[in-house]
């Protein structure tokens, strides 16, 4: 009998690093990419707005690289001086609605422009369950959330039941000027004849 609940929880654990590996890791991977894709175009832009800033003949060219900002620039926060609470409200959020606690909320990192950087630090204890669904959650917000480490104690798991956990999980955010989302200068590309990509709005 112990030998057969024991390889029940085996096949428990088993489950859950592949959902793991096949599920949430590939996920994670695209969303790094694609993350490091949007701040390359911000650096460029960034370099091309010091150096052609009051050179009207270049418009152009400004107005197609924020083009194609604009395609993924509402999968990053706002920056502005509420950035922190709102990200740290989402986090929240998604933890509470499944009866996850938040024992902690650290800031660790704060970049500077072109693109805001911010790394947190939730620490967490309840139901592993509950800790499942809460990451699968994270890959799921409207904006960018890459988690960089995470770390777990898992204890009670049964036969019947997955236990309890108890960790902390870094988290890397994203967030871009407010003349991004501007709608008066999205409203200008058009007559450049600078089309905004299906999905940027």
């Amino acid at each position: 009998m112990t030998s057969l609940v024991t390889q029940k929880q085996l096949l428990i654990i088993a489950g859950l690093l592949v959902a793991i590996k096949f599920v949430l890791l590939p996920l994670l991977a695209w969303q790094a990419e694609q993350i490091s894709r949007l701040q390359a175009k911000s650096v460029q832009l960034h370099k091309v707005s010091e150096v052609l800033a009051n050179q009207s003949t270049y418009t152009a060219s400004m107005a197609s690289l924020k083009a194609q900002m604009f395609e993924g620039a509402e999968r990053f926060y706002v920056d502005n001086a509420r950035t922190k609470l709102t990200i740290q409200t989402d986090i929240e959020e998604i933890f509470q609605r499944h009866q996850l606690a938040v024992e902690g909320f650290d800031w660790t990192v704060d970049s500077a422009e072109p693109l805001r950087v911010l790394r947190a630090t939730v620490r967490f204890s309840g139901a592993t369950e509950s800790m499942i669904r809460s990451f699968w959650d994270l890959t799921q917000l409207p904006t960018w959330a890459r988690q960089v480490e995470s770390s777990q104690q898992l204890k009670d798991y049964g036969e019947k039941n997955l236990g309890g956990s108890k960790g902390l999980v870094t988290l890397e955010f994203y967030a871009l000027g407010d003349d991004y989302f501007d709608p008066d200068r999205r409203a200008e590309l058009p007559a450049l004849g600078i089309t905004i990509p299906a999905g940027g709005d």
